[in-house]
């Protein structure tokens, strides 16, 4: 990374304060403070990168594939390749290319991206791998389960905190890097590097507190996801109209509300044919309706 290139850190008032923080014992809190203030540049530019966005944005399609009743074929519709029988590397990688390929192609890579990229990575892993882990091996219908279980309100939230905490801790080590090497031994904070190991999980533990505020807004922007998802599937088989055909909007609006927690509840058969049988104009949503309310079908 940059940072290790870079050797220390510049020059500033504001840098001076992180410096003073570290070699004084500032608390955690502080330390962060201090440097994302000095770091305000970078976290500006962080609002409209390219890899930051695509990391988040394949993260929702990738949960939101694993409804799908082909789970490797939705994983390529969304732009991630993955064999017939993908393992959780295998998920992960062909993730990774997939952001790769898009920053290749726009040509708009840069740190943060790559710090984005690197925290998704570990947040898939971390969660698919704890909820699909199993003494027998893993399956990969038990992946699909895991990460079908991420494409719920919850599980959406637990996602997007987990990988937005990694990213501001990265943030943060990215710029504190050039520093804490300096704190270690002689009259540096830190006594041995255990300390300051210890010090790094210590800024883990509370860019994760302090990342509990995302949790309030994850949950809607699923849901957003979703629905565009929906209409644009729905609205291709509509002819040149390009309209949603009046039955199936209320049946789109139930995919998206009676079913943001528990995607799997059944359905009434009758109620569902009957939806089905009105959308005569739009066979492909109720097909994908009903691959929503039934997935296991």
């Amino acid at each position: 990374m940059g940072h290790m290139r870079l050797g220390t850190l510049p020059d500033t008032t504001r840098w001076r304060r992180v410096v003073g923080l570290l070699a004084e014992g500032g608390d955690i809190a502080a330390v962060a403070g201090a440097t994302s203030a000095a770091a305000q540049e970078g976290l500006d530019l962080a609002h409209g990168d390219a890899g930051l966005c695509h990391a988040v944005y394949i993260l929702s399609q990738l949960v939101l594939a694993a409804r799908q009743d082909d789970f490797p074929a939705a994983l390529q519709h969304v732009g991630i390749a993955a064999p017939g029988e993908p393992g959780l590397f295998d998920i992960v990688g062909g993730f990774s290319d997939a952001i790769d390929r898009h920053l290749v192609g726009t040509g708009k890579r840069t740190d943060i991206g790559e710090i984005a990229q690197m925290a998704a990575v570990e947040s898939l892993t971390a969660l698919i791998g704890a909820r699909s882990a199993s003494l027998f091996g893993t399956t990969t219908a038990e992946i699909k389960d895991a990460a079908c279980q991420l494409s719920t309100k919850k599980g959406f939230c637990t996602l997007a905190h987990d990988f937005f905490s990694r990213f501001t801790q990265r943030f943060l080590t990215y710029h504190l890097g050039r520093e804490l090497s300096n704190q270690v031994g002689g009259n540096g904070r830190f006594a041995d590097p255990s300390e300051s190991s210890d010090f790094v999980r210590q800024l883990g533990a509370h860019c994760r507190e302090a990342g509990e505020i995302v949790r309030d807004f994850a949950g809607g922007a699923l849901r957003r996801v979703r629905l565009a998802r929906t209409r644009e599937e729905s609205t291709e088989c509509c002819g040149s109209c390009r309209v949603l055909s009046p039955h199936c909007q209320p049946l789109m609006h139930r995919i998206n509300s009676d079913h943001e927690t528990h995607p799997h509840t059944p359905h009434c058969p009758a109620t569902l044919a009957a939806n089905r049988a009105e959308c005569c104009r739009c066979t492909k949503a109720c097909s994908q309706a009903q691959r929503h309310l039934h997935p296991g079908r």
